[in-house]
């Protein structure tokens, strides 16, 4: 039996009892959100564990009742206007960066490089599995209701598209997981897609991006692409199996690792543009361009020309949530200074330092 065909035998047979709300979006913005893989930093990682608990590692086979969403102290007024510019020391004695202002680790351990920056605010995720929102005004904000059951072996995922105020996330339920695709700006579920697993395979489930309100999801079966706006049978097609990955999607553009796609023929990504990179890499807001460990950027197009930023001895770069590009030099043992760079002219400009005596500088929510 094709692989399509037995997802979508599993997949109809609950999406049928989804709730699927009428599409609510307002302005197209052109602020979004950062990217990829959690680097390691034992003192961050250690305080966060602490704040989440649960919520960042596998858990048990269970079913169980959740404890109750978390609720996180106001901040106070945070700056978004020139992108979240997030970023945090790995020293539990350190300091973390957010929308221009400066906070000790320890009162800020719930945040760390799992969470997702989008334009409006950090997402991250409680011990609970209840997805909240740092927003500008520096409260904390429940995005949805989370199901009083634990899937097995569940750990919670979220992107966030870079031009449309939207963010996919993943919340646990007592037949699977469920991705959510919730309007930032209004605060209004979208739609909900229920994907049906137990054990490993709900583990394996993973958002990899959105774009254009398209949702890609990775399961243990393969990466599928789910349209909110299509009903039937087809809501979700396949975009690819085995080892393909998603590394990172971008107007139009999927940036994938490991394995050719192999998109179905009624897929909406059908007519997009594909480029091969490694699954740290992140695209351009515009995706003309893949940022890959290096102040030099190089084009997606065969016309197109490299940007080269202006910035010495940085190892560290990440996109921030209005596209520029953040960058942090090496500093172990000492401080790593960190610029923002913008990508029409290349131009870098300082704008904070961490400690890292005990490791790497961190992009929070946009780690590569």
């Amino acid at each position: 039996m094709r692989l399509e065909d037995d997802l979508t035998r599993t997949i109809t047979d609950h999406v049928s009892t989804v709730t699927q709300p009428v599409p609510d979006l307002s302005d197209v913005l052109t602020r979004g959100r950062g990217m990829r893989r959690r680097r390691t930093s034992t003192a961050l990682a250690a305080v966060a564990v602490l704040a989440l608990g649960a919520a960042m590692t596998v858990r048990e086979l269970s079913e169980r009742v959740a404890p109750d969403p978390e609720q996180f102290a106001p901040v106070g007024r945070l700056d978004y206007s020139e992108g979240l510019r997030a970023f945090a020391s790995p020293d539990a004695d350190g300091e973390v960066s957010l929308g221009g202002r400066s906070f000790p680790v320890e009162n800020m351990g719930y945040l760390d490089t799992d969470a997702t920056a989008t334009q409006y605010g950090l997402v991250f995720f409680d011990r609970a599995g209840q997805a909240h929102l740092l927003a500008q005004d520096g409260t904390d904000r429940t995005l949805a209701p989370v199901r009083s059951e634990q899937a097995s072996s569940f750990r919670p995922s979220a992107k966030a598209d870079a031009r449309l105020p939207l963010i996919a996330f993943t919340q646990p339920t007592a037949d699977g997981v469920t991705v959510r695709l919730q309007a930032l700006d209004t605060g209004r579920t979208v739609d909900t897609l229920l994907l049906p697993c137990a054990g490993s395979d709900c583990a394996d489930l993973r958002v990899d991006g959105v774009d254009r309100g398209l949702v890609f999801v990775r399961t243990s079966k393969g990466t599928l692409v789910w349209d909110s706006e299509s009903r039937g049978e087809r809501r979700w097609t396949l975009l690819g199996n085995g080892e393909f990955r998603v590394a990172d999607v971008r107007n139009g553009r999927v940036l994938w690792a490991d394995a050719p796609p192999t998109p179905a023929p009624t897929s909406p990504v059908v007519n997009w543009d594909f480029t091969q990179g490694q699954i740290d890499a992140q695209l351009s807001f515009d995706g003309r361009h893949v940022l890959y460990w290096s102040p030099t950027l190089n084009p997606t197009q065969p016309d197109g020309r490299a940007i080269r930023l202006s910035v010495k001895n940085a190892g560290w770069f990440t996109f921030d949530t209005d596209g520029s590009v953040l960058a942090a030099t090496n500093g172990r043992h000492q401080r790593s200074r960190v610029f923002d760079c913008t990508l029409d002219t290349g131009g870098c400009e300082q704008i904070g330092s961490v400690s890292t005596e005990s490791g790497d500088p961190m992009f929070i929510g946009n780690d590569m």
